[in-house]
């Protein structure tokens, strides 16, 4: 059996009783400081939850026999976190859990000290995560911040640091005790449902909605300043043929090309996006008639003029264009 379920075997409430127990065990034998870190710890990982054990010793039997302090170090390393203990005085970095797998097999020998660590964050981290522990020191409480980490020149990581600042008799910093753990996964994620909340997933102009009120916005300003302006539709020509004869790959490829050709068309201000399969919209802000139709002559060259490189060859496309003047 690979993976343990604790609430299998443990209740929730043994396992806090357990927590409790090993808690008060090590402020008797360690100190208060070296106790409300571990119990901290205790509380961060969360024996509650489903721990995948990657070692095949680390049975049911195996683990009931050990500690609880072999039970924590076990799920803490499995969980693939690991734990810091920073001390102010000698800028000295102690670890436990699974460093190597979080930032590398060289973090276990390259950070030994708080400035080594703090050279892998990137520069807005450093700031977020000042800001965060100044926070933290005069509220008196634990603190929470992500960061992007240098793992090796070529690769970065998104890292959740959680930690509680431990302060001396005239409230000053001494000693930060915390886990770090890779996000991201969850932030990739994050990052792709904003963009696609904005904007296109195949094209990178906007999508539908988001110039639905471009063009609601424009309109405003319109009729606020009394400004001219238009509104156009661009619709591929024979985009069905295409899908027909070379497949949906080659047609979107066509998309992409021809978006990128008629973008680089327009004019600074004007906004343009993605509102069906073939078609584009495009917003120009305070256009008289004049410029509409000069921008319309030359969206239908610019596509006209020059062949399109697709995986099925060179081809050629035209355009459609219909066109609006706004209300003032």
């Amino acid at each position: 059996m690979s993976v343990l379920q604790w609430d299998s075997c443990i209740g929730s409430a043994e396992v806090l009783q357990y927590g409790c127990r090993f808690f008060n065990s090590l402020w008797v034998e360690f100190g208060q400081i070296a106790a409300k870190a571990v119990f901290g710890v205790l509380q961060t990982v969360g024996l509650w939850a489903t721990v995948s054990l990657a070692h095949p010793e680390n049975t049911v039997v195996t683990l009931a026999e050990r500690g609880e302090l072999d039970r924590l170090r076990a799920a803490l390393e499995n969980a693939g976190d690991a734990v810091f203990d920073w001390t102010v005085a000698d800028d000295q970095l102690a670890w436990s859990g699974n460093l190597a797998s979080l930032l590398g097999a060289a973090a276990t020998v390259n950070l030994r000290s708080g400035q080594d660590y703090l050279r892998g964050v990137d520069s807005d981290g450093r700031l977020a995560r000042d800001k965060e522990l100044r926070l933290a020191i005069l509220g008196k409480r634990t603190y929470v911040t992500e960061y992007q980490f240098e793992i090796s020149p070529n690769e970065m990581c998104w890292i959740e640091e959680r930690g509680t600042c431990f302060l001396d008799d005239t409230g000053d910093l001494v000693r930060i005790v915390g886990l770090l753990r890779d996000v991201t996964e969850r932030r990739t994620k994050e990052a792709r449902l904003t963009f696609l909340a904005t904007y296109d997933e195949l094209t990178g102009h906007l999508n539908r909605a988001r110039l639905c009120a471009a063009l609601g916005e424009t309109l405003t300003q319109a009729h606020r300043h009394d400004q001219p302006g238009g509104y156009l539709v661009v619709g591929i020509d024979g985009l069905a043929l295409v899908n027909e004869s070379h497949g949906f790959d080659v047609a979107d490829q066509l998309i992409l090309l021809a978006g990128q050709r008629i973008s680089h068309t327009l004019r600074s201000n004007d906004l343009m996006g993605r509102i069906a399969g073939n078609k584009f919209g495009v917003v120009l802000p305070n256009a008289r008639r004049s410029d509409i139709e000069l921008v319309v002559n030359r969206l239908l060259d610019a596509v006209r003029d020059e062949e399109f490189e697709t995986p099925a060859g060179k081809t050629v496309a035209t355009v459609s264009i219909g066109c609006v003047e706004l209300d003032r």
